[in-house]
């Protein structure tokens, strides 16, 4: 199946820190604004899922997203963004329901939006409800498990997400009419890889081009609740625990050492499927 939308989003921007201790120069300071965001979205999809699944088990889900915003349409902003995914799902030979995923993600960007990064990556921040508007729980976020939420900025990102999932059990719990149904537990283990960098031209918030000496590894495991909920909404509630490891292929491992940023095991809870 293939579908397609556009529609338009407005966000107002105002600095909320306290002024930095060493005076930044003006063409650094942080621009309060309106942005006006004109976006079009394209998604195809011919994955499975069956009567007894934890997640899709065969075929694709694509994705691609374009977003614009210019003084044109009413923005304070100029910044263009464009993104894309693709996952693949395939069910694990000799199981009944376990399945392997992989999902690639990569986006690029002119512009900045206030002079604040247009792209950024890591973990999960918090319980993230966004999973439960229509539409959006077909494509998971874009996340690098174990980094702290935004870790890495830059005008163009890069990411994979590999995932082995498998079913627990089916308790289909439930009290009274309460509007809350438990109905199947799973987990998955995963490994994550992924970096932010700066495009040729660009404002540099990565402070280097893509290379592959920079990306950042994490691992983990996930507990997932799969959960009804209002009597309509089906959804998973996520548990789960990741190690960074930092950038194993390069120069950025001693950085993120001295950052701490590969010795911070990190725990989580976030509603909606990772992909």
């Amino acid at each position: 199946a293939t579908s397609s939308n556009g529609f338009f989003t407005f966000a107002r921007y105002e600095s909320v820190e306290t002024v930095a201790p060493v005076p930044l120069p003006e063409r650094l300071l942080f621009r309060d604004g309106f942005l006006s965001d004109a976006s079009a979205d394209l998604r195809y999809t011919d994955a499975r899922r069956f009567v007894h699944s934890i997640s899709p088990e065969e075929g694709r889900t694509a994705s691609l997203r374009l977003r614009v915003a210019d003084p044109a349409i009413g923005s304070d902003y100029t910044v263009s963004r464009a993104n894309a995914s693709v996952a693949q799902y395939a069910r694990i030979p000799f199981t009944r329901h376990s399945v392997a995923a992989l999902r690639l993600a990569g986006g690029l960007a002119h512009g900045s939006i206030g002079l604040d990064a247009p792209f950024s990556l890591g973990g999960v921040a918090q319980l993230d409800t966004s999973a439960l508007v229509p539409g959006n729980i077909v494509v998971g976020a874009d996340q690098l498990r174990g980094y702290e939420s935004g870790a890495f900025e830059g005008t163009g990102f890069v990411l994979a997400n590999l995932e082995l999932r498998f079913p627990f059990g089916a308790p289909l719990l439930g009290r009274s009419t309460w509007p809350l149904f438990l109905r199947r537990v799973h987990g998955a283990v995963f490994a994550d890889a992924g970096d932010a960098f700066d495009r040729p031209g660009e404002l540099h918030f990565a402070g280097h081009p893509f290379a592959w000496k920079q990306l950042r590894f994490s691992a983990g495991a996930e507990l997932r609740l799969e959960i009804v909920i209002a009597y309509e909404l089906t959804t998973d509630l996520r548990i789960g625990v990741a190690q960074p490891f930092g950038a194993l292929l390069g120069s950025g491992t001693a950085a993120d050492r001295a950052l701490g940023l590969e010795d911070r095991t990190t725990f989580y809870i976030a509603l909606g499927p990772s992909f």
